[in-house]
């Protein structure tokens, strides 16, 4: 054996067994170096890079072996997107003193953003509601990860105190512009921090899902801009300004784009013309950052479009989304009528459907977390109404099928005479027929629910 290949198997069995240094092993240790990658080192030297090696991959393969990984972060704030690398934020979640982390699940695939301010709170978002996340390094000389999403995260309040038994609730938005954003930005404590996150997210299952790993530098963090919100003018029609919330809270147009040249451009045209142009953007499901250029875009392809037909057994009505922590409105849609419907076609335009619904507009579910505070949202807007725009609309009735969906009617009184009598959810809800003999809320619901049957 010649003398390089004794030095390796010397190596070699430090490595494996880590034995106290025999007497031939001293011998060689001032005399002899190993060649490429150890060269120039003493063979102790040669030892402990090789150990320090070892080790990584020790723990590069326990990091792929675990299925939750944490990252301990500096500050988290909320922001909005101005431009496609361009975040404005909107809120300082919380402060240097405050604990928070970066918690990645890959086995339950999410991403949260976990805190505590008062309680343990966390923000949520799985996988498939990412649009993309990646580090970046700030002109501060901050490295920090950047998480754009689809749609507002879940918020997450912890009902205990322990942190190995966290029981959680989703709850609803606090900071009242969470609903808004769809930027999360997350510093770092320690710049070490990066190349373990750039490990993590190099993971087939990440991959999948716009994880990038490639540290991004041409982001900009606009800490001078302020962040607005819609400017609602009493002067433009309810549809209009219906058309308007439908593309702002589906992230197609956003409030920090929609400047004065964007309003003086929306007096300018045509109304009809202007809320066909919104349908077919509403349609693109699409992010626009320069909302002019795109309305003056689409009112001139699609302005003078004429309305579809549909069969006479169907109507186009209003929809919205109620979540934990905004309201969506839903472009027009065609739905089949009831009883209701047809016997008040007048006032088709009174009617409003609602649903309930988690932040990607799925079913609320209990499978992870209790839905306790968002039960009493829900039972303040069925108890006092929803206020959409200008108009209040009063909860009216669901069938069963409906119900399932979490989904039910509200009707708005313009109070307006209607065949000689004033009409109000409370008149309609008579018409339906006389329900007194039905004692329990439940059975009156099942029995008004009949007339509600989309047939």
């Amino acid at each position: 054996m010649t003398g390089q290949m004794m030095l390796i198997t010397l190596a070699t069995s430090f490595l494996e067994n880590a034995p106290e240094l025999s007497t031939m092993q001293i011998a060689y240790r001032n005399k002899l170096v190993l060649d490429d990658p150890y060269h120039g080192k003493t063979l102790i030297e040669a030892h402990e890079t090789m150990q320090k090696q070892y080790a990584k991959k020790l723990e590069n393969d326990w990091k792929q072996k675990l299925s939750v990984v944490e990252f301990p972060s500096h500050d988290i704030r909320i922001c909005v997107q101005k431009q496609e690398k361009e975040h404005v934020p909107l809120k300082h979640i919380t402060t240097p003193k405050t604990e928070s982390s970066v918690i990645i699940d890959t086995e339950q695939e999410w991403i949260g953003f976990q805190f505590f301010e008062k309680q343990v709170y966390q923000f949520q978002s799985d996988f498939k509601d990412v649009e993309m996340c990646y580090p970046i390094y700030d002109k501060h000389g901050w490295y920090s990860i950047v998480l754009i999403l689809r749609c507002p995260p879940r918020i997450l309040r912890s009902t205990t105190e322990k942190e190995d038994t966290f029981k959680w609730t989703q709850t609803c938005d606090f900071t009242d512009r969470l609903g808004h954003c769809r930027v999360l930005i997350a510093k770092l404590k320690n710049e070490c921090l990066l190349e373990d996150i750039q490990e993590v997210f190099r993971r087939k299952k990440l991959k999948e899902h716009n994880f990038i790993p490639t540290l991004m530098q041409d982001v900009i963090i606009n800490e001078t801009a302020e962040a607005v919100t819609p400017i609602q003018d009493g002067r433009r029609s309810f549809q209009l300004e219906y058309m308007l919330q439908c593309l702002v809270t589906n992230n197609i147009f956003d409030a920090i784009n929609m400047d004065r040249d964007f309003y003086q451009y929306l007096e300018s045209i045509d109304e009809k013309q202007a809320i066909k142009a919104m349908e077919f953007l509403y349609a693109t499901r699409k992010r626009h950052f320069d909302p002019v250029v795109a309305l003056k875009k689409y009112v001139s392809r699609y302005g003078h479009v004429k309305d579809p037909k549909i069969p006479k057994s169907c109507v186009i009505t209003k929809r919205v989304c109620i979540t934990p922590t905004r309201i969506v409105y839903i472009a027009p849609e065609v739905y089949s009528y009831n009883r209701v419907l047809r016997g008040y076609k007048n006032k088709l335009g009174n009617f409003l459907r609602v649903s309930f619904t988690d932040e990607n507009l799925g079913l609320l579910r209990r499978h992870r977390f209790s839905l306790d505070d968002l039960l009493q949202r829900i039972k303040g807007y069925l108890t006092d109404g929803v206020k959409i725009i200008s108009r209040k609309f009063d909860f009216l009735g669901a069938s069963s099928s409906q119900l399932k969906e979490h989904s039910l009617w509200m009707f708005w009184n313009d109070k307006k005479i209607y065949n000689k009598q004033k009409l109000d959810a409370d008149s309609i809800q008579k018409w339906m027929g006389d329900f007194k003999k039905c004692v329990t809320a439940a059975k009156k619901l099942a029995r008004m629910g009949q007339v509600c049957v989309e047939l």
